[in-house]
């Protein structure tokens, strides 16, 4: 690819299609060209970039709307109805409930059997050896005794241990075993068990809302977690007499702040106690220690102690360690296989406190869930169901016991066993299970502390799950319909006063003579209960909760048809406006053009548009439909930038019509059948890319598609035989790029590959360092256009002497550029090694590795740009034509530097063959480009043999 090279003349500018002989005539001022008539292009790029900028918040309004409203009566199971009963009031089951979340804990690592490679030293018996008999007590035992007998892993309590693997291990080791057999224990003899289904986005916040408020975020929710951020909604903390919060920094505040006035004690380690490089699990142990410490200072103080009996009481323990260690080791490790039993012998400890504390009063009930799971790559967010599966462990107080699984049931755990290996291994078929969606432990909690059901829960109280009469079980449903229910009336009534034309939902649509929205249902409900006819309460109740969720959601999308229809009428504006900004600047010839200009620039009175006169009534309408229902200010601004767009594309009718006449007289033009041909391909590749997103082998298919298809079928006889090798290369590129899209993306780190991928892209650097006219070839010359005829032979050796030294001097500066960029290179690696030998062998991240890869990152992104990218250099001439001559740095300079920069970046942040990813992706992109600009050519050169056979000699029976 040559230097780029610019005349700057005195006279009117030419057309970037102009011939040579229409140079000429423009450099004489005797041409008028179109360049006048152009739509600036930087105008054009800032209209859709704000465009783009205002739009893409449209996901927002139309997705990620708040739920949150603020109902105001709250609803337990006393407040449900005044039964005629001489028992109406039922003692809640619970005076305390003790909710432990392992924060990122799988429900397969809980539950499973681990083999011993899996099993960590730190959880293995001082000596070496693993108990199984003797002093510590068989398996057996423990699994029906787990409070008395004593814990299997005898050091998994302590502070300092290794959680290395077990192999190699003195003593004896089994094969395999469960890292929770505690919780194991409860779910098969005391309590129940199950799963809890999360929703995106599997985060924190999100998931400790949906547990603790019994609510789903918006997804955008998940900004507000890095920092102190408490929730603007009702919780069972601030429902409970009082509650005492142990954890992350991230999470307890939530919760506490904003609460009621002194109804929350929280107590947090420092957010630098957060290491992604080392042991978590001190991070669990210190809430154990808190936890300690409060109970042992209640026996000294009478008010804490008061306090800390009171019915309705909280305590929430939030363990962040296994999120940690997820995230650092991934969790098939040792350090997460280590962490969970950290976990479940914290939660034995617990239960052990609180029975000696509280007298073992049987009034204690315990949940042991999970905000998320975590993904085998390490991470969450997402909707794979390794991070919306979580565990669910219920005992004590008003909690049925475990249940014997059904024939069928069996059948399916072990189907299911077998279908997915995430259930394979757990060995609790016979004993059935419960799954919940998140937002029900709210409501089972709050009906366990016989308190209000949190404002805005829309969570499903599962009767299945108690140990209550049957009349508790109908009131505490009851008093789930009516908080569901209530939050649906308070969004039925704010859209019913602010609707121009309100359609409620049809299942709660008041009947006449009802006042509010369910009323009548409600009291069938409580007939039934003062009836004792509970199984027939407990159906019209769920049905109940059933519209009412369903019409909170219609309400919640409510205007969904009306900003989605704005939104893609305003999309459509935006790329027909693109294609005739096209049409204009690129795609049309000069001739076309300069005719159309023509015409709408004589002055003649143009008939007025009837779309144009339709715009202003049309826009008035929408903006005071807006303004009528309350709408917030973004609606305005996407209607504005719908009509701006269409209102353009009404302007350049003319342009489509010129444009269809001139494709319809072309000699070649593209047949109805080709046109429909090209329209089908184009559908079909959009499908095949949005079936990537769920099938990667789509991908794959496209790229050996592109590499073997489309020169086969859409180059012509003569391109490809003139450019064999480079069609050769295509074809290799695309094929070798696509099958990194069939690769496994779960990747295991490999240094090694890393380290290959970096010499590869040095030894790319040295070649292009080594033979740089290869990769930047010298310029052909000056244009002859740019020659002063009247300048000496002398005079132009030296200007063109000058143009040369500008082009050797842009060369040497990239150059010297691309010798930082392989320094760079070399550094990173470095770091790279030792930062992962440091993290392998648990030793934290270096100061002097965070700082060389800070240095580098930074380097590599600001370097390139602010220094390898240079201005370019004017060399004036003695011609009166062309005032200077201006030389640019090439293209193909710019893009290596683009290329190396990046190099680096992604040494630092790969686990294992991103690197070689990029490089293959490069040369496909970078082939890319020269077969377009070969093809360009071609088509050039074939316009320009059409121009010479179109001008011919007349011939004399043609003459008039």
């Amino acid at each position: 690819m040559s230097e780029e090279v610019f005349a700057e003349t005195t006279a009117p500018s030419t057309s970037k299609r102009s011939s040579g002989s229409d140079a000429t005539k423009a450099a004489n001022g005797s041409l008028k060209v179109k360049g006048l008539h152009k739509v600036s292009s930087v105008r054009f790029l800032l209209l859709n970039l704000l465009f783009h900028v205002v739009y893409i918040s449209s996901i927002f309004d139309i997705y990620f709307t708040s739920p949150v409203v603020h109902p105001e009566p709250r609803f337990g199971v006393k407040e449900t109805l005044q039964s005629k009963n001489s028992h109406d009031h039922l003692e809640a089951p619970a005076k305390r409930l003790v909710l432990i979340v392992g924060d990122g804990l799988r429900a397969d690592t809980l539950f499973k059997k681990h083999s011993a490679d899996l099993l960590p030293i730190g959880s293995i018996t001082r000596d070496g050896g693993f108990g199984k008999d003797g002093a510590m007590g068989s398996w057996t035992s423990f699994d029906k005794h787990a409070l008395s007998q004593p814990y299997p892993y005898p050091l998994a309590l302590e502070s300092t241990k290794s959680l290395d693997a077990a192999q190699g291990v003195a003593g004896s080791i089994p094969d395999s075993a469960f890292a929770a057999p505690f919780l194991r224990s409860v779910a098969r003899h005391r309590g129940a068990w199950g799963l809890s289904h999360t929703r995106v986005p599997t985060e924190s916040r999100p998931g400790h809302v949906a547990m603790i408020a019994g609510m789903y975020e918006d997804v955008s929710a998940v900004t507000k977690g890095w920092k102190l951020n408490p929730i603007a909604f009702d919780s069972l903390l601030n429902q409970s007499s009082h509650s005492f919060a142990f954890g992350s920094p991230d999470i307890v505040p939530m919760f506490a702040v904003g609460a009621a006035a002194d109804r929350v004690d929280m107590w947090t380690y420092d957010e630098e106690d957060e290491d992604f490089t080392k042991d978590a699990t001190h991070l669990d142990l210190w809430v154990l220690d808190r936890l300690k410490d409060l109970l042992n200072r209640a026996k000294h103080d009478k008010d804490l102690d008061a306090k800390m009996r009171k019915p309705g009481t909280v305590f929430f323990l939030h363990l962040l360690g296994l999120d940690t260690t997820g995230h650092t080791y991934r969790p098939f490790s040792s350090e997460y296989v280590g962490n969970t039993i950290v976990v479940d012998a914290i939660t034995r400890e617990v239960e052990k406190l609180m029975d000696h504390f509280y007298r073992n009063d049987g009034r204690t009930a315990y949940v042991f869930t999970a905000d998320h799971g975590m993904s085998v790559k390490g991470n969450h967010g997402d909707g794979d169901p390794d991070n919306t599966r979580t565990p669910l462990v219920a005992w004590g107080a008003g909690v049925r016991g475990p249940r014997a699984a059904t024939l069928e049931q069996k059948k399916l755990l072990r189907a299911e066993s077998k279908e997915d290996a995430y259930f394979a291994d757990w060995h609790l078929e016979d004993v059935a299970r419960a799954d919940v969606d998140q937002a029900d432990i709210t409501p089972l909690m709050s009906t366990l502390l016989g308190v209000p059901i949190p404002a805005n829960s829309e969570g499903r109280l599962r009767l299945d799950l108690l140990d209550l009469p049957e009349e508790h079980k109908a009131r505490a449903l009851l008093a789930n319909a009516q908080q569901v229910l209530e939050t649906y009336r308070v969004k039925h009534e704010s859209r019913a006063r602010r609707m121009v034309r309100y359609t409620p939902f049809g299942p709660l649509s008041q009947e006449p003579g009802e006042k509010r929205a369910g009323q009548e249902r409600l009291a069938e409900i409580v007939l039934d209960i003062e009836e004792g006819h509970f199984e027939q309460a407990v159906a019209r109740g769920n049905a109940l909760i059933d519209d009412a969720i369903q019409g909170a959601h219609y309400l919640q999308t409510y205007d969904w048809l009306l900003l989605c229809s704005v939104v893609a009428i305003g999309y459509l504006g935006s790329m027909i406006h693109a294609f005739s900004f096209l049409l204009r600047g690129y795609m049309l010839p000069d001739e076309v053009i300069g005719r159309l200009d023509t015409s709408t620039s004589t002055g003649a009175v143009e008939r007025p548009n009837l779309v144009k006169i339709a715009v202003a009534p049309l826009s008035g309408a929408v903006f005071a439909l807006f303004a009528a229902q309350e709408m917030p200010f973004s609606y305005y601004l996407y209607a504005v930038l719908a009509f701006l767009f269409w209102g353009r594309i009404v302007d350049e009718l003319p342009l489509f019509r010129a444009a269809y006449q001139y494709i319809s007289r072309a000699k070649e033009g593209i047949s109805l059948i080709k046109a429909a041909i090209m329209a089908l391909s184009s559908l079909a590749i959009l499908e095949l890319m949005a079936i990537g997103y769920l099938y990667r082998v789509a991908w794959f298919i496209g790229f050996v598609l592109l590499g073997f298809a489309w020169p086969s079928f859409a180059l012509t006889a003569d391109f490809k035989a003139d450019n064999e090798g480079l069609i050769l290369v295509w074809g290799l590129s695309c094929l070798i790029t696509g099958l990194f899209t069939i690769g496994d993306v779960n990747k295991e780190e490999s240094i090694l590959l890393l380290m290959v991928s970096a010499v590869v892209f040095f030894g790319a650097g040295c070649l292009v360092l080594s033979r740089p006219h290869l990769f930047f070839p010298k310029p052909s010359g000056v244009a002859t256009s740019t020659k002063d005829p009247s300048s000496s032979e002398a005079a132009q050796d030296a200007h063109r002497k000058k143009v040369e030294d500008a082009h050797v001097s842009h060369l040497d500066h990239t150059l010297q550029t691309l010798r930082v960029q392989l320094v760079v290179l070399v550094v990173t690696a470095v770091t790279t090694v030792i930062s992962a030998r440091s993290l392998r062998l648990k030793q934290g991240l270096p100061l002097a590795t965070q700082v060389l890869a800070w240095t580098c990152l930074a380097t590599c992104l600001v370097v390139p740009f602010a220094y390898g990218f240079r201005r370019a250099i004017f060399v004036p001439t003695n011609d009166k034509a062309v005032t200077s001559i201006t030389v640019r740095q090439s293209s193909s300079q710019r893009l290596a530097i683009v290329v190396f920069a990046f190099a680096p970046v992604f040494v630092l942040l790969s686990l294992q063959d991103e690197v070689l990813f990029f490089g293959c992706y490069t040369v496909t992109l970078l082939v890319w480009a020269k077969m377009e600009g070969s093809l360009h050519e071609l088509h050039s050169e074939g316009e320009e043999q059409q121009s010479r056979k179109a001008r011919r000699l007349l011939k004399l029976p043609e003459l008039r």
